[in-house]
C-alpha cells in the first residue's frame, strides 16, 4: 500500500505541472535548425530561443517562417540584453533568468523590448567560486559552482523572496548537471561519483528534499539532462563525446528503481551534447566546445545508427592515452570508447569470473598468467594482422604464446635494460666499452680498476637489483616454476656484498657527479635518441636475458563486440593515429623508420593543442601538426637534407643496434607479488649488513618465492 501511495505521489509531481491543464504544443514548422553561434549557454521561453555569447544575450523566434527556409544555419538572432556579462541562463514558467559567472542574477519576463518585472539578486557564491549551472523553480534559483579547494561542483538553493540559502550537493567528485522541471522541481545529476556510478535525482524546492531518485547505476556517464514539459518526463544524453544513447525517465522509473527507456538519438543531437532543452516538443541541444545549437523535432534516430561501445579496463595507477582514439574511432567506425579505471585486483576478479561486460583490458606482465584462458587469440583478425606487419618481428614474438598472438604491446620499458656510458671519462682512463653479455665478474673487475685510479663505477644503488632477478627467473607463464636453484641468486648477493665491502661504489649518492661516476642509473625513456651512449646491463649468470615491466592490450574472449574491439587494438598500433610515432616512446614499434614523427613537440605546439575547445578540435589540431611535419620531411628530401635512421650519427646508431640486440634477447618476466620483493629486499639488506649469512638468506628468499608461486 505504501509503495502504491509513493508511486501516485511521484506521478502527481511529474504530471501536475503548476496545476494547469497540459496542452500539446504545436510542432515547429521545420524538422531541424542549426545555429553556428558559439553559445556559452541557452534557454527556451515559449517559442523563443535565447543564448549568450561573449556576455551578450541573443533572441530568435523559433516559429518565424524564415527559419523554415532551407538556408537557415547562419541565423544570428537579435541582441536582446547586454546589461552585464551573462554566462548562464535558465527559464521556468513565464520567467527568464540571466546570471554572470560571479553570481549577479536578473530574473524577469521577456517582452518585445527587453525584460519586464525584474528581480535582481547576488547569489551567495563562496570565495573564488564561479557559477557553472543555473535552474529556476518557483521562487528558488538553483545554481552550481566549482569549489576552489576540491575542484568539484557544488549545488545551492537561493530563495529570491527572503534570501535563504541551502547547499545540497550529491556526494562524489567532478561536475554537476542541472535542469529545471515544473514550478516546484529541479533535477540534479553527478555523472561521475566516487564509486563510479551516476547519481540522478529530483529535488522539491518547497520541502527542500529529494523526492525522486532514479536508477542510473548502469549508465556510463551522462552529458546533458533536460525536462520535457510535453510528456512530463526527464531525458538524458550520455557520452561526453558522442551522445550515443537517449534515456527517458518517467515517474515509475524513480519509484520502483527501474532503468529508463533507452533509444538512439537523432544524429543532430549527438555531437558532444552539453545542455538539453525542449521547445514545442522539439529537442534543443547545446554542443560543447563549438557552442553550436541544434533544434531537432525528431528525437529518435534509427536503431541501425547505434554506435558500438567498446569498454577497456585499465589499472587505476596507469597513465592511459587510449582516450586519444575516442574521436577517430567514433568518426570512422561508429565505435564509442569507454575507459574504466579499476584497481588491478578488481580487474583480476573480473578476469577469473569470466565477465562479459568489457571488451579489452590492459594486462601487466607482473600479473599476467597466459596459462589461464582469459585472452582471445588475435592473429585471425584482419585489422590486427595488417598492423602487426609494421612491428619489429621480435615484438610480435614477445606478444606470442603457444603460437597465438595474445595481445599488442601497450608499453615496454627497454630503457631499464641499459645503463649510461660516460665515453669522455672512459677514453681519458683508457677503459674499453663493455660488450653485450658482460657478466657480474666483468663489472666487478671494471669497478676495481676504476677505484685504483680514484673513480667509481656507479652510485651506491645496485645497477642490477632483485627486480632484475625477479624479471629474469620468475617464470612468466604461471607454471609455478622458479628458473633458478639458487646459483644465480647466490652469485648476485655475493657480488653486491663485494661491491659494498670493498667500497667500490660512490658512497654519498646513487647519482654522483659526472666526473666521479662512470655508470649511473637508467638513461630514461629514450633508448635510441639518447643524450648519452649506453651499455647493456651485465648478465647475472652469463646468459643474456633482458626483461622488465611491460603491459599489453588484450581482448576478452567473451567480448560481445570482438570485431569492433579488434579495430580499436589495430588503431592503437596504426601510425595514422600517432600514439607511438614519437621517437621518445618507451618502445620503438615500427621497423620502417619513415613512420616515426621527427618534429618533436615544442612549446608553441603544446600551447596550440591546449587551446582546443574539445576532443574533436584537439584531434584536428594534432592532424595539422602532423601534416606540417610531413611537409617538412618532403621539403628536406627534395633538398637532400633529410636524415633518417640509416643516416644517423655513430652514437645514435650504436644505441639503435643495442636496442635491437636487447629486443632479440627479451623475455617476459613475472613478479608474482610485490610482497615477495619487499621481503627479499629486506633479507638481502640483512645479508649486506652482515646480520645473517649467505646460505640462510638464499634459503629464506627462495622459500618465500616458492610459497608465492604455490598460492
Amino acid at each position: 500500500m505504501k509503495r502504491i501511495f509513493i508511486w501516485l505521489l511521484l506521478a502527481s509531481l511529474f504530471f501536475a505541472g503548476c496545476g494547469k491543464k497540459k496542452e500539446t504544443p504545436a510542432p515547429l514548422p521545420f524538422p531541424d535548425l542549426t545555429l553556428d553561434v558559439r553559445a556559452e549557454d541557452m534557454a527556451v521561453f515559449c517559442s523563443s530561443l535565447f543564448w549568450c555569447a561573449d556576455g551578450v544575450v541573443y533572441r530568435l523566434d523559433l516559429t518565424a517562417e524564415e527559419n523554415a527556409a532551407p538556408e537557415h544555419d547562419e541565423s544570428e538572432g537579435t541582441p536582446f540584453f547586454d546589461g552585464f556579462p551573462v554566462s548562464r541562463m535558465a527559464s521556468e514558467g513565464e520567467r527568464l533568468a540571466f546570471c554572470s559567472s560571479g553570481g549577479k542574477l536578473l530574473v524577469g519576463i521577456p517582452g518585445a523590448d527587453g525584460m519586464e518585472k525584474t528581480q535582481n539578486a547576488a547569489l551567495p557564491l563562496p570565495s573564488g567560486g564561479e557559477v557553472s549551472g543555473l535552474a529556476l523553480a518557483g521562487d528558488t534559483a538553483v545554481f552550481s559552482w566549482r569549489d576552489a579547494e576540491s575542484g568539484s561542483d557544488r549545488v545551492g538553493f537561493y530563495n529570491l523572496s527572503n534570501g535563504d540559502f541551502l547547499e545540497e550537493s550529491p556526494g562524489g567528485e567532478g561536475r554537476i548537471l542541472l535542469c529545471g522541471g515544473d514550478a516546484e522541481h529541479v533535477y540534479i545529476c553527478r555523472p561521475d561519483s566516487m564509486d563510479g556510478t551516476v547519481q540522478l535525482f529530483g529535488f522539491d524546492v518547497k520541502s527542500m528534499k529529494r523526492d525522486a531518485v532514479f536508477s542510473a547505476g548502469d549508465l556510463v556517464g551522462l552529458a546533458a539532462i533536460g525536462w520535457n514539459a510535453a510528456d512530463g518526463c526527464l531525458y538524458a544524453l550520455d557520452g561526453a563525446i558522442g551522445g550515443a544513447n537517449l534515456y527517458r525517465f518517467g515517474a515509475s522509473d524513480a519509484s520502483d528503481g527501474g532503468l529508463a527507456e533507452k533509444s538512439v538519438p537523432a544524429d543532430s543531437m549527438r555531437n558532444t551534447p552539453r545542455k538539453l532543452l525542449f521547445a514545442n516538443g522539439s529537442a534543443v541541444v547545446l554542443h560543447g566546445g563549438s557552442g553550436e545549437i541544434t533544434v531537432c523535432r525528431e528525437l529518435h534516430g534509427s536503431e541501425e545508427d547505434r554506435e558500438t561501445t567498446v569498454t577497456i579496463l585499465v589499472p587505476d595507477d596507469m597513465y592511459c592515452n587510449l582516450d586519444r582514439l575516442s574521436v577517430p574511432m567514433l568518426k570512422e567506425y561508429g565505435i564509442r570508447l569507454v575507459i574504466k579505471k579499476m584497481k588491478t585486483e578488481a580487474i583480476d576478479i573480473k578476469l577469473l569470473a569470466r565477465d562479459d561486460d568489457y571488451d579489452l583490458w590492459i594486462g601487466e606482465n607482473y600479473t599476467l598468467n597466459l596459462n589461464v584462458p582469459i585472452w582471445e587469440p588475435l592473429e585471425d583478425y584482419p585489422l590486427i594482422a595488417d598492423v602487426t606487419t609494421l612491428l619489429f618481428d621480435e615484438i610480435v614474438r614477445i606478444c606470442t604464446a603457444d603460437g597465438h598472438l595474445f595481445g599488442l604491446p601497450y608499453s615496454m620499458q627497454l630503457a631499464n635494460c641499459t645503463l649510461p656510458w660516460n665515453s669522455e671519462l672512459a677514453e681519458k682512463l683508457g677503459i674499453e666499452k663493455p660488450e653485450a653479455g658482460w657478466t657480474l665478474d666483468d663489472f666487478l673487475a671494471l669497478a676495481r680498476s676504476l677505484k685504483e685510479q680514484g673513480y667509481y663505477i656507479c652510485g651506491n644503488a645496485w645497477p642490477v637489483t632483485l627486480h632484475d632477478y625477479m624479471w629474469r627467473y620468475f617464470d612468466p607463464y604461471g607454471t609455478g616454476e622458479l628458473n633458478d636453484d639458487g646459483t644465480a641468486l647466490r652469485k648476485l648477493l655475493v657480488w653486491g656484498k663485494t661491491l659494498e665491502d670493498e667500497g667500490l661504489l660512490y658512497p654519498d649518492s646513487a647519482f654522483g657527479p659526472k666526473d666521479l661516476v662512470l655508470l649511473s642509473g637508467p638513461i630514461g625513456a629514450n633508448t635510441v635518441y639518447s643524450t648519452s651512449e649506453t651499455v647493456p646491463d651485465p648478465t647475472i649468470d652469463g646468459r643474456e636475458i633482458y626483461s622488465d615491466s611491460a603491459s599489453f592490450l588484450m581482448m576478452n574472449p567473451l567480448s560481445p563486440h570482438k570485431e569492433a574491439a579488434s579495430a580499436v587494438m589495430a588503431a592503437m598500433i596504426d601510425p595514422a593515429y600517432g600514439l607511438y610515432t614519437s621517437p621518445t616512446s618507451l618502445l620503438y614499434y615500427y621497423k620502417d623508420f619513415s613512420l616515426y614523427r621527427w618534429d618533436s613537440p615544442n612549446p608553441e605546439d603544446a600551447a596550440f593543442l591546449a587551446e582546443a575547445a574539445d576532443e574533436a578540435d584537439r584531434a584536428e589540431r594534432e592532424q595539422l601538426i602532423r601534416d606540417r611535419g610531413a611537409r617538412m620531411i618532403e621539403s628536406e628530401m627534395r633538398d637532400g637534407t633529410y636524415t633518417d635512421i640509416w643516416n644517423m650519427d655513430a652514437k645514435t646508431r650504436g644505441n639503435y643496434e643495442l636496442y635491437l640486440h636487447i629486443l632479440s634477447n627479451y623475455k617476459l618476466g613475472r613478479s608474482y607479488t610485490k610482497d615477495w620483493l619487499m621481503f627479499a629486499q629486506d633479507e638481502c639488506g640483512r645479508y649486506l649488513a652482515s646480520e645473517q649469512d649467505l646460505d640462510y638468506t638464499v634459503k629464506r628468499i627462495l622459500e618465500r618465492a616458492k610459497m608465492v608461486m604455490e598460492g
